[in-house]
């Protein structure tokens, strides 16, 4: 005995449902967007507080820096929804151009940096950073929710 086949209507249907649940899969796995703002404004503020070119700038870029980082392990900890990670040669060259973009912009604003006691250079530079690592934090993190949504790997490839 066989099935009837599905109308179009149907399909489209299952197709429509299917879409929905990777959606609300992708969504439920993504980090807060408050732990990865914490992340980027550690890094923003590092380099705008580096660009200073002086000792106590560098001395508080160095502590925030630190400060940020236990906050986002310490902070972060309830929020791990997933285990997976895609580790793959795509994965790893995505992840290789978020932090290849973020070093270059914050190792040629530090070098680029005027001379001590121009504060808007620091300012526009630690904003500046700030947003772009922002959103290349959320976009690497949304990039691997969604190949783990669609089983876009191999099992060997998941850690």
């Amino acid at each position: 005995m066989s099935e009837s086949p599905l109308s179009s209507e149907q399909a489209e249907a299952d197709l429509a449902r299917v879409a929905a649940a990777r959606v609300a899969v992708v969504t439920a796995t993504r980090r807060p967007a408050w732990l990865d703002a914490i992340i980027a404004v550690g890094i923003g503020g590092l380099a705008g507080l580096f660009t200073t070119r002086t000792a106590w700038g560098m001395g508080a870029g160095a502590a925030l820096f630190v400060l940020g980082v236990a906050a986002v392990l310490w902070l972060g900890r309830p929020y791990v929804r997933r285990r997976g990670r895609v580790v793959d040669g795509r994965a790893i060259g995505t992840q290789a151009v978020v932090n290849a973009i973020t070093i270059g912009l914050f190792s040629a604003a530090t070098a680029l940096a005027p001379r001590p006691g121009e504060g808007w250079y620091s300012i526009v530079i630690g904003l500046g950073l700030t947003l772009v690592t922002f959103v290349l934090i959320r976009w690497e993190d949304g990039y691997q929710a969604r190949r783990l949504a669609a089983g876009d790997y191999h099992r060997y490839d998941l850690l």
